[in-house]
């Protein structure tokens, strides 16, 4: 990647996130250059989130310098999607708040939850979320739901795109769609008309 693009990326970001969220030193870096899996590749820069507006304009920020982002939850892959040798952006843990909803027949989430704690504040109303993977007791829900998380014991009906109801989505061009928003989806069918014709 070159170094200009990836210092334009830092100074479009810089005025919306802490000066801490930006990791350069070459030690936290080469830490954060694995997951579970057995690869390795060292970021060029590690970029920390912890709201919708963040993580937006950092996308914006990657689209328009067209530096090369990926987004890691917990880092519990076994297959090295959670690594890079570009921008990783990492979900700071602060952004995991619920919401009960239906009595409790659906849960909002916020991405940086642990998929464990989602159960711990559904136990006491009979329920639990539908996946259940061995990493559950660190995997967040955004890497779930991203990698369609399943489990010994969910199968393919209580998988994670079979139990999603609703999800709020942030495209390259910053774009922010709210499937539950009856108006959000409205917008977007009308601002994105032409990309959405071509994928129906």
């Amino acid at each position: 990647m070159a170094l200009t693009r990836l210092h334009a990326f830092k100074q479009q970001i810089k005025p919306f996130l802490p000066e801490s969220a930006l990791i350069e030193d070459y030690s936290r870096r080469y830490a954060y250059g694995t997951d579970a899996s057995f690869y390795r590749l060292i970021p060029e820069l590690i970029v920390f989130v912890s709201n919708q507006n963040q993580a937006r304009q950092v996308i914006i920020a990657a689209n328009e310098q067209q530096v090369p982002i990926t987004f890691r939850a917990a880092g519990t892959s076994l297959s090295g999607q959670a690594i890079t040798d570009s921008v990783l952006v990492l979900l700071c843990d602060s952004w995991s708040k619920f919401e009960i909803l239906d009595d409790a027949e659906a849960i909002r989430l916020q991405p940086a939850i642990i998929g464990a704690r989602v159960n711990q504040v559904l136990a006491p109303f009979g329920k639990k979320i539908g996946p259940d993977p061995a990493s559950i007791n660190s995997c967040k829900i955004a890497g779930m739901a991203a990698n369609n998380s399943s489990g010994m014991c969910c199968g393919v009906a209580q998988n994670s795109y079979h139990t999603v109801k609703d999800m709020t989505l942030i495209f390259a061009d910053g774009t922010v769609l709210n499937t539950a928003d009856s108006q959000s989806c409205n917008d977007f069918l009308q601002s994105h008309s032409p990309w959405v014709d071509e994928l129906m």
